[in-house]
C-alpha cells in the first residue's frame, strides 16, 4: 500500500514538473528539395514532402527542447533540361519515418534549430529508365544532422527552413542500384533543404 502511494506521488510530482515547464505540441508540414550525394547527378531536383507531429518544452528563456515524428520523402532525380535533355530520367525515391530530437534557440521572432534525426526507411525504389524496382541496397537506418532558422509568424504559426545531411552512408555499396557505388569509398548520402510550417498548440 505504501509502495503504491509513493508511486502515485512520484507520478504526480513528475507530471506537475513537466506541466510547469510549459509543454506544447505541434503539427509539422513542408516540402523537401532533395539530392543524393554520390549518385553522379547534381542539383536539388527531387521534390518530396514531410509531415508529422511533435512535442516540445520551453525553457525559462523560451528556447525549445523537442521531438518530432514525421513521414519524409527523400531521393534524387535527373534534371529535366529542355536545352540538353537526358536520354532517360533516373529517379530514386526513398521514404522514411524520421524522429528528429532538437534544440531551438529563440532569437526574438526567430529561432535557430539544431537536431539529430534518426530514421527508418519504409520503401526504397529506383528507376534507371526502365521503370521502378526495389533498391535492396538502402540501409534500414539513417542518422542525419539538421540545422536551420525559423520565423514566428504569430503565437501558433511559424515558418521553418533547414538544411539536412546524412552523417553516414545510406546504402550498402555492394547492393545499391546507384551506378558505380561499389567503387566509391566515401559512400552515398541524403542531402536536402526543407521548408514548411509548424502549427503549435499549448
Amino acid at each position: 500500500m505504501i509502495k503504491q502511494i509513493l508511486t502515485t506521488l512520484i507520478v504526480l510530482f513528475c507530471f506537475n514538473q513537466v506541466e510547469a515547464q510549459n509543454i506544447g505540441f505541434k503539427l509539422v508540414g513542408g516540402a523537401n528539395f532533395c539530392q543524393v550525394d554520390g549518385d553522379q547527378m547534381s542539383g536539388f531536383n527531387k521534390l518530396g514532402f514531410r509531415f508529422g507531429i511533435g512535442s516540445f518544452i520551453n525553457t525559462d528563456k523560451e528556447d525549445e527542447l523537442g521531438f518530432e515524428l514525421t513521414y519524409t520523402q527523400k531521393g534524387s532525380r535527373t534534371a529535366n533540361d529542355p536545352d540538353n535533355p537526358p536520354p532517360f530520367i533516373v529517379r530514386y525515391n526513398y521514404n522514411y519515418i524520421e524522429a528528429p530530437i532538437y534544440y531551438q534557440k529563440k532569437l526574438k521572432d526567430f529561432g535557430l534549430k539544431f537536431a539529430i534525426a534518426p530514421a527508418y526507411y519504409i520503401s526504397a525504389r529506383a528507376d534507371q529508365g526502365g521503370g521502378f524496382v526495389d533498391d535492396p541496397g538502402l540501409r534500414k537506418f539513417e542518422l542525419s544532422g539538421i540545422v536551420g532558422p525559423s520565423y514566428n509568424i504569430n503565437d501558433q504559426w511559424s515558418f521553418y527552413m533547414h538544411y539536412q545531411y546524412s552523417l553516414m552512408s545510406i546504402i550498402d555499396l555492394n547492393k545499391s542500384q546507384v551506378p558505380g557505388a561499389a567503387w566509391r569509398r566515401t559512400g552515398v548520402y541524403n542531402h536536402l533543404i526543407s521548408a514548411g510550417l509548424n502549427l503549435k498548440f499549448k
